[in-house]
């Protein structure tokens, strides 16, 4: 162990050096957190005067530890550190992200009646998909768009605690966050036949082991704890 702080960072894992720069109380424990960052310094070969803040670290996270790297830099072959949102968690935050923008549809469908509503839908067909896909998106925008554009997040993800990130764990711009993740895949949805199998395959891509669905990759986006 160290002799000034009882701390041999030297000893810890990059994930566990990860941790450490997270979570401890910078202004309680600054001699421990100073130590911890000459430690980062010297692991990766870092100049004394380079700043680590937090977007670096995050940056120099994912660059060895989600990728083959040389076991020297990588300290011990230790495991990436999962910071991914559980699949409960996005199931939680889509639950009610759909209430949210259900309330309105349901609301139309009273106004109009529901016999009315079926008929609009089977009478106009795709120009009725469009106009859906249309008042959705508009509903989902006045709703979100503030969360999305500032943290990355839905009401849903707000409530739940998670956020959507690229995959160096930086906050996407408001075009990959809503064009590419939110809006191509909605717009596939009303698709016949393929909106419904792009759907199914969608949800199943959650229980590979990286948790990243269809629209993530397409996003180039990820969800993690907030």
């Amino acid at each position: 162990m160290s002799a000034d702080n009882g701390f041999d960072y030297s000893k810890y894992t990059v994930t566990e050096l990860y941790d450490a720069f997270r979570q401890i109380d910078r202004e309680q424990y600054s001699n421990n957190f100073a130590e911890i960052i000459k430690e980062i310094q010297k692991r990766f070969n870092l100049p004394e005067d380079k700043p680590i803040t937090d977007e670096y670290m995050v940056e120099l996270y994912f660059e060895y530890c989600s990728s083959n790297i040389s076991p020297t830099l990588h300290g011990r072959g230790d495991l990436p550190y999962d910071d991914s949102a559980t699949r409960l968690e996005r199931f939680g935050a889509a639950t009610i992200d759909g209430i949210i923008t259900g309330i309105p549809v349901f609301i139309l469908m009273i106004l109009l009646g529901f016999e009315k509503y079926i008929n609009y839908i089977v009478e106009k067909g795709i120009i009725a998909q469009i106009n859906l896909l249309i008042f959705g998106q508009t509903i989902f925008l006045l709703v979100n768009s503030f969360l999305l554009y500032k943290y990355g997040q839905t009401v849903g993800k707000k409530l739940v605690g998670i956020k959507i990130v690229t995959i160096k764990g930086q906050l996407p711009t408001f075009f990959n966050i809503y064009f590419m993740r939110h809006l191509i895949t909605a717009i596939i949805a009303t698709l016949p036949l393929i909106g419904y199998l792009f759907n199914c395959i969608d949800c199943l891509f959650i229980f590979r082991e990286n948790k990243r669905c269809v629209h993530d990759y397409i996003a180039g986006t990820r969800v993690v704890k907030a």
